[in-house]
């Protein structure tokens, strides 16, 4: 998340029609990457980084995505209760997460 601060206390800013930033207090925040180098080039004090991305990509399917998936992959959903956290860890028990290096080719 970034924070952003400077020439206003209150209100927002406008880019292309739409409103990146809403102050209060003289401080805004925005996750947009683009939006706070915008900002850091009309002069606004920009602090902070882009949030890391979302380690599980399954985590934001709705429950029918993730069934839908598991019969794609061949997962037994077989008694699992209609429950995302119960559809996911199911999931999660047959195909893990991969390891940090086994997304960078193991080196």
């Amino acid at each position: 998340m970034f924070k952003i601060m400077g020439k206003q206390r209150f209100g927002a800013v406008y880019r292309g029609g739409k409103c990146i930033v809403n102050f209060r207090n003289g401080v805004g925040y925005t996750d947009n990457a683009d939006d706070a180098e915008y900002l850091k080039k009309q002069g606004y004090t920009v602090e902070g980084k882009a949030p890391a991305a979302d380690p599980d990509p399954l985590a934001g399917m709705t429950n029918k995505e993730l069934i839908a998936y598991a019969q794609d992959h061949g997962i037994d959903l077989t008694g699992v209760p209609n429950n995302k956290g119960k559809i996911l860890a199911a999931i999660r028990a047959v195909e893990p997460l991969p390891t940090p290096e086994e997304d960078q080719g193991g080196e």
